[in-house]
């Protein structure tokens, strides 16, 4: 396709939301193949056009996490960062061929397809904004949030409280935990969250679950996640009588993002908060005093290689400053899996049980 010698980069775009962000249409010159669900591409670029593409695509709004970057194929067979300005080779070596990779964007776009089709029949035949969506494991009811004219759709496990009055924790999953199956992020609870340490009390439990997103932009898609979750956090207070000023959030990676985008946009409705491997988007602008009421614990591995640090750095220090009741459990090992250590081994469950508004 392209002459003069530049090497060749492959970006699979596998779309999430009904709403793209990415415009096709400006991108017609670079897009070689596509898939017949209309939600993967593979477009080809290289090192004389890839500035134009970045512009044309506007691709800078998928830069989150505090990597500043997508990630492309490249004809050796290695993995490249794309960058705003410039294309950095990886030491990961792909294991996979550009045939073998588009094959599972095919694959994943059809599951994708599957998701927005059971949403939309979950949509179609509830009653309400809470419907009852089967049966029980461990005590944890499974439900749906259903907002049919928002076109959102939050899967649920609930777990009541045997006496009135008592705290509400809320537990949002990992990036590994999205989906419609409603058991992902209970077990991630239990074990990796070690939720079975809240199971052990008398309290009210919701488990949450991520499901097709409504924006390409994760941040954006999380706010719109985390606002119709208070909806729903407010619901359930009212209606099983629990106490109002004790509701605690907390999370692991993305899950962490969400606990940090449900402090900045309903500050005013959380106790306190666990933010386990998180990050928080636009971090260096946004308003964090509106958040200095609200107690929380930070936790993150400075060698964490998914989810970038600085953010975690930069918000204790700036909450610290503010006088905000904040801690800070930074250690240098365990990488990304160093949220699971941390639950295990730290009293983060009594200390958010320690808050009240």
């Amino acid at each position: 396709m392209f002459s003069g010698g530049y090497m060749k980069y492959f970006y699979f775009y596998i779309g999430v939301a009904e709403n793209h962000e990415i415009d096709f249409r400006a991108l017609h010159e670079f897009l070689v193949k596509a898939d017949k669900y209309e939600n993967a591409g593979v477009f080809v670029i290289d090192d004389h056009n890839f500035k134009d593409f970045v512009v044309k695509s506007n691709i800078k709004k998928f830069f989150y996490t505090g990597s500043e970057y997508v990630v492309i194929y490249g004809e050796d067979g290695y993995w490249y960062e794309l960058r705003e300005n410039a294309i950095v080779k990886s030491q990961k070596k792909a294991t996979m061929t550009v045939d073998a990779i588009w094959a599972k964007a095919e694959k994943y776009s059809l599951q994708l397809e599957k998701q927005k089709a059971k949403k939309a029949a979950i949509l179609k035949n509830a009653t309400g904004l809470i419907n009852s969506g089967g049966w029980t494991r461990s005590r944890f009811k499974k439900y749906f949030y259903a907002d049919k004219k928002q076109n959102l759709l939050i899967p649920y496990r609930f777990r009541k409280a045997q006496r009135s009055r008592q705290p509400l924790i809320v537990y949002c999953g990992g990036a590994g935990t999205i989906g419609g199956d409603n058991l992902k992020p209970l077990f991630e609870f239990l074990w990796a969250a070690s939720g079975i340490k809240a199971v052990q009390k008398d309290l009210n439990i919701l488990i949450p679950q991520r499901f097709v997103s409504e924006s390409d932009i994760e941040d954006k898609s999380i706010s719109i996640y985390v606002d119709h979750l208070a909806i729903l956090i407010n619901e359930l207070v009212r209606k099983y009588e629990m106490d109002a000023n004790r509701i605690y959030i907390y999370g692991i990676s993305n899950g962490a993002m969400c606990t940090w985008k449900a402090l900045l946009n309903h500050p005013d409705l959380f106790a306190a908060a666990v933010a386990g491997m998180g990050w928080v988007f636009n971090y260096d602008t946004i308003d964090l005093k509106k958040i200095t009421p609200v107690p929380i614990w930070i936790a993150h591995a400075s060698n964490d290689k998914v989810v970038n640090i600085m953010s975690d750095d930069y918000c204790y220090e700036k909450l610290k400053a503010l006088g905000a009741d904040v801690l800070y459990t930074r250690w240098d090992k365990y990488g990304h899996s160093m949220a699971e250590m941390f639950f295990k081994k730290e009293k983060w469950l009594a200390w958010l049980l320690s808050k009240s508004k």
